[in-house]
């Protein structure tokens, strides 16, 4: 990996805080597609120096976050209805739990814990939608489970890509540089070994998901108010950690899921679009029928704290592959 300098990191988390607020001076009238990239970075690929939030910082926009010791991971304390039928996926020996998530309506998009004025124009306008129930992995898939449905390592899956380099090596860190391509044949794949149904997650399933479903607790962030206790993201891994850190080592939200703010960006299946007034109330959503960029949730270890917001969303092409970005799979639940 390539060594960073802990100045150039105070550097880059310095401008990452200060173009949080950046979204709120822009111009849509100007033309709104353009504008919306440069609020939310748009580069994927972290080229070891800075990365791509530094870009455009104001010094007056700059936000300190509060001085706040990290607690030690605890297990969630979730109602047995939750987790009663969740089960683990040990085809080749993969080890994934699989999480039950009871169906429900929620209110998706930038709702009144997404930090007020901080969200972007594509999380609006708010609607509801009510989903079936479905499994979701615990996690996200990890290098030593890509393996062994796929096997490719990190490494021969990074040589493909552009300005390779690693950005955390080992079995119990989430998988990266794979595309939505790739990401979608694991699913197959999966689903061939173990005869269920396998996918991506849909935007839906994921943020409901994120919220913590029918035991949501209206959290900013993935089980938390304070990104700290549940997600690596550009403050606490400054430094020497700058990369994507094991799976698991932060809190779980309130349906027992790790890691959906923070660590890496996880691919959905729907193509990215704009959420429409026609969406007012919707059932079991996939998307925009047709696209160019595949939707991608959840943020990342170099991202700043409103990138790793429930309701954020971002893109990018399916074909590539990304060094901050990985994926979890969902799993049907059987009709009787």
């Amino acid at each position: 990996m390539k060594k960073l300098s802990y100045l150039l990191m105070l550097f880059g988390a310095f401008a990452f805080a200060s173009c949080e607020n950046g979204s709120e001076a822009v111009n849509y009238d100007v033309d709104e597609e353009t504008a919306l990239e440069e609020s939310r970075g748009g580069d994927y690929s972290y080229d070891g120096e800075v990365a791509e939030d530094a870009q455009e910082g104001t010094e007056e926009s700059v936000i300190e976050e509060p001085a706040v010791e990290e607690s030690e991971v605890e297990e969630p304390v979730v109602d047995e209805e939750t987790t009663g039928s969740s089960y683990t996926e040990n085809a080749n020996g993969l080890d994934i739990k699989m999480v039950y998530v009871e169906g429900g309506r929620f209110t998706m998009g930038a709702s009144d814990e997404s930090l007020k004025g901080r969200a972007l124009p594509d999380e609006f306008p708010v609607h509801n939608v009510t989903l079936s129930s479905f499994y979701i992995g615990e996690c996200e898939v990890t290098q030593e489970q890509w393996e062994k449905v796929m096997g490719t390592t990190l490494t021969e899956q990074g040589e493909g890509s552009e300005d390779y380099d690693d950005y955390g090596v080992g079995n119990n860190r989430p998988m990266y540089y794979v595309s939505w391509d790739e990401a979608n044949r694991f699913c197959e794949r999966l689903s061939e070994l173990t005869g269920k149904h396998y996918t991506l997650p849909t935007e839906a399933q994921w943020e409901y998901a994120a919220r913590g479903g029918k035991h949501s607790n209206g959290y900013t962030y993935s089980g938390s108010n304070n990104l700290r206790d549940v997600a690596w993201y550009s403050v606490n891994t400054l430094g020497q950690e700058y990369y994507a850190h094991d799976v698991k080592t932060k809190k779980a939200n309130e349906l027992g899921l790790y890691d959906m703010s923070g660590n890496v960006f996880e691919w959905c299946s729907d193509w990215y679009g704009k959420y429409s007034a026609n969406d007012s109330e919707t059932v079991n959503p996939t998307g925009a029928l047709t696209g160019t960029h595949r939707v991608l949730r959840g943020g990342s270890w170099n991202y700043v704290d409103r990138d790793c917001r429930v309701s954020y969303r971002s893109y990018q092409k399916p074909e590539g592959r990304y060094n901050i970005v990985g994926f979890r799979v969902v799993c049907s639940v059987d009709e009787e």
